[in-house]
């Protein structure tokens, strides 16, 4: 679960004043999705702004509730009004912080792996656009911004 992961009162925290955020279902709203009776949706990868106004959010507003299913899938990058983009970048790097045990999980571990000596850190999933998927050019000098765009 997210909270397993993320520290969900600093996710809420940082966000706040831009989105509401609800840690409990209202009790109606709970009971639905216990029983089984939510709206479940594959979302469309790469969508645009539009599709989200206008295909799932008329769906959230009459079923309450909608579970995102497959949420690898990502709202496009180009092209976002950019107080969503702003938002988007503001989750991505202040909002999310990993729970405390995890933090201290990863600390030990670099503190074993500096003890040790010498060691080779690799990240398998290292693509050379991963700053393109998430979308955000903050400090990036015009020429980079557009390559960005390109790789997008």
């Amino acid at each position: 679960d997210f909270k397993d992961i993320f520290d969900v009162d600093h996710f809420i925290t940082s966000l706040r004043g831009e989105i509401r955020i609800i840690k409990i279902l209202p009790p109606k709203v709970k009971k639905r999705v216990e029983l089984g009776l939510l709206y479940s949706m594959p979302p469309i990868s790469w969508s645009n702004i539009s599709y989200y106004e206008n295909q799932v959010l008329p769906l959230l507003l009459k079923h309450k509730v909608i579970q995102l299913n497959r949420t690898n899938a990502r709202l496009a990058n180009n092209g976002l009004p950019g107080e969503i983009q702003k938002l988007r970048c503001r989750v991505n790097f202040n909002a999310l912080r990993f729970t405390t045990q995890i933090e201290e999980l990863g600390r030990m571990m670099v503190k074993v792996l500096r003890e040790k000596r010498p060691f080779l850190a690799l990240h398998l999933r290292y693509e050379m656009d991963m700053l393109a998927f998430s979308g955000c050019a903050h400090d990036c000098y015009s020429k980079e911004e557009e390559e960005l765009i390109r790789m997008r």
